[in-house]
């Protein structure tokens, strides 16, 4: 079997302000040297634990170091080279399960730091290197003592723990403690400008790219150091979330944020084989996507346009007598002023939470709450906010809405025309 070089590159934690006298660029310089020296010039591979800490409690992490191992076990490495031995190991279970695995399959392993670990193999040798494990174990154990002493009397003095939110920078209060404010160089207005202009999530990562605006920072963007930041949906809908839970869609039963229809029909219309058809916007038009898997042979029809079965939707909707429920129904003042309210109590609780005044299970917990309540109302505005009238000029996504307070759905026969509409409003509203 022929064996290769494989490099080692690991820090704790960094972010492109804070590179460190370790960074990424100057390990992998440090790696590949060594490796050259000893005549590796194509072959060597690098594996890492970026932002991967090397306390011993969380060596399952640090999937670089785990598939380092197993390659040496698999007799698959010819040497490991590093930048130091913290770099590798900073604990004696992790220094025994190493070293005995390279001398098991007679790898070196060598660093710019200690040079080639053991030396020469004499007893002095090892034992020096066992002394720099414990040394190194030693280090890390008095970190995290002062680092737990420090987070002590931090939250005493109510300082803000952890990162801070995109839109926000920390700095000190009159108080002396150090809390979350508001960035100027990141304010949060651009992005709900851009999810309120393009009315999702993907047309404001759009809009915040075309517009200049500046990205989160954190190990997403630097991983991308080789091309431009760009906006992202994930952290995006992450932001707007926090700060601005009312600009995203509202959640369903499902727990799913629910997107706006395109279509007057979407989620209405059932085919003939029991699957739901999907809009096709574009050509006017809803398809069985289970029928496109099996071929029209099998399946049969499987499309149908809007247009050919605008009549029928028409005559059925009809059938609702808003005279047999009474004068139109809106939502009550006090509902009115409760989803104020709740939309307020999130935007509180979310800035709560980017401040540090909130743990993360806290935090969800009563938003969760809050956003139960929220969809509480809504299913009652549904309920209650039926208009006396359809106006078939109004938008694909208002139709929608007022249609699905109609119906559960609209069955459709072999020949993709509508057999029969499954009412969700009582017998006796209807005509």
């Amino acid at each position: 079997m022929q064996r290769y070089p494989i490099a080692y590159i690991r820090r704790s934690s960094a972010d492109a302000s804070d590179p460190g006298d370790v960074s990424r660029e100057a390990q992998e310089a440090a790696v590949r040297e060594l490796a050259r020296r000893e005549g590796h010039n194509g072959n060597l591979r690098i594996y890492d634990d970026w932002n991967r800490s090397a306390d011993v409690a969380k060596e399952a992490k640090r999937t670089g170091l785990n598939a380092l191992l197993a390659d040496i076990e698999a007799g698959k490495v010819s040497a490991v080279y590093a930048y130091a031995l913290d770099r590798v190991y900073r604990s004696m279970r992790t220094f025994v399960r190493l070293t005995d695995a390279a001398k098991a399959h007679d790898v070196r392993i060598v660093t710019l730091r200690e040079g080639v670990l053991g030396g020469d193999g004499s007893p002095m040798a090892q034992a020096f290197a066992q002394i720099t494990a414990v040394f190194s174990e030693l280090e890390l154990n008095t970190t995290k003592a002062r680092a737990a002493g420090a987070m002590a009397v931090r939250r005493q003095r109510g300082d803000h723990i952890g990162r801070v939110g995109y839109g926000y920078k920390l700095a000190r209060n009159e108080a002396g403690a150090i809390v979350a404010v508001p960035d100027p160089d990141r304010p949060l207005e651009p992005l709900f400008q851009a999810m309120r202009d393009g009315g999702n999530i993907l047309a404001a990562c759009k809009l915040l790219n075309e517009r200049g605006v500046p990205v989160p920072s954190g190990p997403t963007a630097e991983r991308r150091h080789h091309a431009e930041p760009i906006w992202h949906p994930t952290p995006l809908r992450k932001i707007i979330a926090r700060n601005a839970p009312e600009l995203l869609p509202r959640k369903g039963p499902t727990g799913r944020r629910q997107s706006a229809r395109s279509s007057a029909l979407a989620q209405l219309l059932v085919c003939h084989c029991g699957h739901v058809l999907t809009p096709e916007p574009g050509r006017g038009s809803y398809r069985c996507t289970r029928g496109n898997r099996s071929g029209s042979d099998v399946h049969g029809k499987m499309f149908v346009t809007e247009r050919a079965i605008l009549p029928w939707i028409k005559d059925e909707a009809a059938r609702f007598d808003p005279h047999k429920v009474g004068t139109e129904t809106t939502l009550s003042e006090p509902d009115d002023v409760r989803r104020g309210t709740i939309i307020e109590q999130r935007r509180k609780l979310a800035l709560a939470f980017t401040r540090g005044a909130l743990d993360d299970a806290t935090y969800e917990a009563e938003d969760a709450a809050l956003a139960s309540e929220m969809s509480a109302l809504d299913a009652m505005g549904e309920v209650y906010g039926i208009p006396s009238a359809i106006d078939w000029t109004w938008s694909p996504e208002r139709l929608n809405a007022v249609l699905r307070t109609y119906w559960n759905q609209v069955e459709l026969g072999p020949d993709m025309r509508p057999i029969r509409a499954d009412w969700r409003l009582p017998e006796e509203w209807l005509r």
